[in-house]
């Protein structure tokens, strides 16, 4: 069993983010202090990112660390290879209405795992 800090939850579809520097990826999990991405772009540690967060009713958008860029193989597209980081974000920066936000999503989240 790893041992986490927060617990991490599978996103769906029914949750959804923006990240600027590639509009080519995956989200792994989200967690209450960071997210788990799936990229063809390999991401410097220790560098910050505001994310956008969204579901239908509301959009924030927290500042997050790049804590680890870890090659994860390759992906075949248009007939080339293209290499798939996984790139874990640390939430750092967050405002009182955010965090309320944040956690509203998480919690929807667990609803939706916990529903038939």
């Amino acid at each position: 069993m790893e041992n986490r800090r927060s617990e991490r939850f599978k996103t769906g579809n029914k949750f959804k983010i923006e990240f600027i520097l590639s509009d080519d990826f995956e989200i792994k999990d989200i967690s209450k202090t960071g997210i788990c991405l799936i990229t063809s772009k390999n991401l410097y540690t220790n560098y910050n990112y505001k994310v956008g967060l969204m579901n239908e009713e509301e959009r924030i958008t927290p500042k997050y660390e790049v804590v680890r860029s870890v090659a994860k193989g390759t992906v075949e597209k248009g007939g080339e290879s293209t290499p798939l980081y996984e790139v874990g974000l640390k939430l750092i920066e967050l405002n009182e209405s955010e965090k309320k936000a944040l956690d509203k999503f998480l919690g929807d989240l667990t609803a939706k795992r916990q529903s038939p």
